[in-house]
């Protein structure tokens, strides 16, 4: 008999301030600010940002937000949503080929910093440095132990603050 998994999913609260001041009149703002994409997930909005729509182009989907506003305020983006990922399942026994035969530049990408890729913490820089990962050239059982490495290793904090240019952007992540 099979068993259905239950698949969780995140919810994640974005509240954004956006202080502006125009020097005459009353302006015209318009935002544009993507949402999450569809692709191997479903995503589930709980609470739509004020005064936005929802808009599809291509493969894109955006909120819109477009007002006259005073010559000074306060515009506040708050939306929360929840991502379900769809599962996927890869046959073991399929050959997906091997490391040798993926360009070089392709290789050393995730022993390279980035901004969302922070070598200088010590999880990251463990995780793009495991040398066990490299016992084997085959794709398939290299992505499986580095699957199984991340899971065991990574810890996800509750809550995530972020500050941009004035702003703060925080992230509430649910399992």
């Amino acid at each position: 008999m099979e068993t259905l998994q239950r698949i969780h999913g995140w919810q994640i609260h974005h509240h954004e301030k956006l202080l502006f001041q125009a020097n005459a009149g009353t302006p015209a703002i318009r935002l544009k600010f993507y949402h999450y994409p569809s692709y191997r997930q479903t995503v589930e909005i709980n609470k739509y940002p004020e005064k936005c729509h929802l808009k599809s182009k291509g493969n894109n989907t955006y909120f819109l937000f477009q007002h006259k506003v005073g010559t000074k305020g306060i515009i506040s983006l708050e939306r929360i949503i929840t991502v379900y990922p769809k599962p996927s399942f890869a046959i073991s026994m399929e050959d997906w080929g091997n490391i040798a035969d993926i360009p070089k530049r392709i290789q050393q990408k995730y022993q390279q910093r980035s901004p969302y890729w922070p070598l200088h913490t010590n999880a990251i820089h463990d995780i793009s440095h495991h040398q066990d990962w490299f016992h084997t050239d085959e794709v398939s059982p290299w992505v499986q132990a580095a699957s199984t490495y991340i899971k065991e290793t990574i810890k996800h904090p509750e809550k995530q603050q972020k500050t941009v240019r004035g702003r703060t952007s925080v992230s509430h992540w649910q399992w």
